[in-house]
């Protein structure tokens, strides 16, 4: 596992840009750049590639980096905001959502999609626009690498999904209809992740001026902190029972 944990959304010609951020030589370069021990010239080939996208420009990195050092403070606000979130996702979905399959699908899927809907089109946050896409990256230097991944393909009339959470769990399959509360453009999904984009993006505004993260930055590095949340949030909900502790999850979802 690498020392930098990227948060990373990509749309366009972008594809294995998150293989080569998971390199480690790529990693110790972007740290020793952002530290301001190296310049531009002493990249590695791979880092020069991240050049060649865009993401480090002549005035260096053009995504924000948190350091091990912010980090460890900053975790404290997100494992807080999730904590107190959480408590009314689980009641939420306690109430409207009967089966266990559902409530999966809806924390582990669609909450995680609602999310990012509420971020774009609620927060109006902005990717970092490159000739060969869009992205949305910020990487956090000492954080714990994902738990969770995921994966949609359309099919006919809707969406096959696959999301992992943890390591070895249970298969647990989940089919929802439309008008179902656990689908990501249910009322009730907008309105948890409205919730959540605005806490989370109030609070993560109140870092990016501590961390010097201006204009575009401060967008990425919103979308980052938010995503962290989220994450914190399915693990609390895990520890409390009312998710698996590990599971691999097979859910469609028809419109």
């Amino acid at each position: 596992m690498g020392r930098i944990r990227f948060i990373l959304a990509t749309r366009g010609e972008l594809f294995g840009l998150d293989y080569l951020l998971d390199d480690s030589g790529v990693q110790e370069s972007l740290i020793a750049l952002r530290r301001k021990i190296i310049g531009l010239d002493s990249l590695p080939e791979k880092g020069r590639m991240l050049l060649e996208l865009g993401l480090i420009t002549d005035e260096g990195l053009a995504f924000p980096m948190v350091l091990d050092e912010d980090y460890r403070t900053l975790r404290r606000d997100v494992e807080a905001l999730g904590e107190e979130i959480s408590g009314e996702v689980e009641d939420s979905l306690a109430d409207s959502v009967d089966s266990r399959e559902e409530r999966c699908a809806a924390v582990l899927g669609e909450l995680d999609a609602a999310l990012d809907a509420a971020l774009v089109e609620e927060q109006g946050l902005r990717p970092l626009r490159l000739a060969r896409g869009e992205v949305f990256i910020c990487g956090f230097e000492g954080a714990r690498g994902p738990a969770l991944t995921s994966e949609c393909h359309e099919i006919e009339g809707g969406l096959r999904c696959m999301v992992e959470y943890g390591e070895g769990g249970e298969v647990v399959r989940a089919t929802l209809g439309r008008g179902s509360a656990a689908s990501a453009e249910s009322p009730l999904m907008t309105e948890l992740a409205d919730r959540i984009s605005r806490l989370s993006v109030e609070r993560a505004g109140l870092w990016a001026r501590e961390l010097g993260f201006t204009g575009p930055k401060g967008d990425l590095f919103a979308y980052g902190f938010s995503k962290l949340v989220y994450e914190s949030i399915v693990s609390i909900l895990s520890r409390r029972g009312f998710l698996p502790g590990a599971v691999r999850l097979v859910y469609e979802v028809y419109w």
